[in-house]
């Protein structure tokens, strides 16, 4: 995530539950816990949780996200592809990233 954000050069925004997560590719991070701004500063300051939110769980990583949206598009798509019917135009990406995707994430189209 950080080299795409690097190469692209423009402001993205990564919502995350996922603490070590956001602190990987984030210059500042804001902590919101109830729909209020609990802390905003470079991830570095950012030491220790609020005491409110050291209690929270943390959601699904990154990683299990962008597999389960992976297979998903997969099971819809029949494990096609590439054109209009495919899983990369689904999701938005070009063929060859949501290939690249797949082998990390050890995903093989084939039992789609």
């Amino acid at each position: 995530m950080r080299a795409l954000h690097d190469r692209m050069g423009a402001t993205t925004l990564l919502v995350s539950h996922d603490r070590e997560e956001a602190f990987a590719v984030a210059d500042r991070v804001v902590i919101i816990h109830g729909g209020k701004v609990e802390q905003i500063g470079a991830a570095p300051a950012i030491t220790k949780p609020s005491p409110r939110v050291a209690s929270v769980s943390p959601g699904p990583s990154l990683e299990s996200t962008t597999r389960r949206a992976i297979e998903d598009a997969l099971t819809q798509t029949r494990g096609r592809i590439e054109g209009e019917d495919g899983a990369a135009l689904l999701l938005g990406l070009h063929p060859a990233t949501l290939r690249s995707r797949m082998r990390r994430l050890g995903i093989e189209w084939k039992q789609f």
